[in-house]
């Protein structure tokens, strides 16, 4: 089925090619979506592109979308506004303002958390309740859910229950899998946000940098570490050396080693994996790169992923060009 089409439900046993802005439907086979309102469930892989979608399911899941709820069994990878990545044991958080506590290591940012329950929670939120058994990992504005599994969250808005693993990425485009795809991920939103390697960099209001387990939190000033050297300026220039990173809120970034070159209004420019930016532009990933572009073009070759927010949609091979 090869749909594009403003309203549209269907359901079925064949594979699902969508393009609207509302629909929904079911079925056991893979489901292709890019559209703006969805829900649907079904057993096999799903990919979804999106503002708003929740869905069910036992395979893999492939959602980008600003507000989402699933449950399923398969693992999810969550990187949005306010990033963290963890694992079974180091937590790392990568935001504003932390705290963090616990019987183990627990990494929290939040401004006001309530939670009980039996064992580990991770919690990253501005006001958020939840009550369960197991390990909770909660990054959103507002949220509550139960479970009994591991829960990896990072969202503006966003419950799900569910028996595994869950990576979620969200807000403005993103992936999930059970490949990762080069742990690549980069983020745009208010700002800036750059993961190269395990190299996770916010901006959201400010300078977030996070290298190997380093992470490093700007708020409000100027921030200086030497070793593996970060310069931090909040409204001016950040400079890395070691694996070189420039970084300029309101202007010039220019990485060299790998060379990452970022302009936040303008041009950006990253060669070896050759990777241009444009925030009021153009979007190209390139290799596994993935560059989502709220405002702007969005192309993926290779497994390019191609979107474009008002236009066309064009599905080749296992490559697929979504224009909203």
């Amino acid at each position: 089925m090869y749909i594009n089409t403003v309203s549209d439900g269907f359901s079925g046993q064949g594979r699902r090619y969508i393009n609207t802005v509302s629909d929904g439907f079911s079925g056991q086979d893979r489901r292709y979506i890019n559209t703006v309102s969805d829900g649907f469930s079904g057993q096999d892989r799903r990919y979804i592109n999106t503002v708003s979608d929740g869905f069910s399911g036992q395979g893999r899941r492939y959602i980008n979308t600003v507000s989402v709820r699933f449950t399923g069994q398969e693992r999810r990878y969550i990187n949005t506004v306010s990033v963290r990545f963890r694992g079974q044991d180091r937590r790392n958080i990568n935001t504003v303002s932390v705290r963090f506590r616990g019987q183990d290591r627990r990494y929290i940012n939040t401004v006001s958390v309530r939670f009980s329950g039996q064992d580990r929670r991770y919690i990253n939120t501005v006001s958020d309740g939840f009550s369960g058994q197991d390990m909770r990992y909660i990054n959103t504005v507002s949220d509550g859910f139960s479970g009994q599994g591991r829960r990896y969250i990072n969202t503006v808005s966003v419950g799900f229950t569910g028996q595994d693993r869950r990576y979620i990425n969200t807000v403005s485009g993103g992936f999930s899998g059970q490949d990762r795809t080069g742990d690549i991920l980069i983020l745009f939103q208010l700002g800036l946000v750059v993961r190269t390697g395990d190299i996770l960099i916010l901006f959201q209001m400010g300078l977030v940098v996070r290298t190997g387990n380093i992470l490093i939190l700007f708020q409000m000033g100027l921030g200086v570490r030497t070793g593996a050297i970060l310069i931090l300026f909040q409204m001016g220039l950040v400079v890395r050396t070691g694996y070189i990173l420039i970084l300029f809120q309101m202007g010039l970034v220019v990485r060299t080693g790998d060379i990452l070159i970022l302009f936040q209004i303008g041009l950006v420019i990253r060669t070896g994996d050759i990777l241009i930016l444009f925030q009021m532009g153009l979007v190209v990933r390139t290799g596994d790169i993935l560059i989502p572009f709220q405002m702007g073009l969005v192309v993926r070759t290779g497994n390019i992923l191609i979107l474009f927010q008002m236009g066309l949609v064009v599905r080749t091979g296992y490559i697929l060009i979504l224009f909203q």
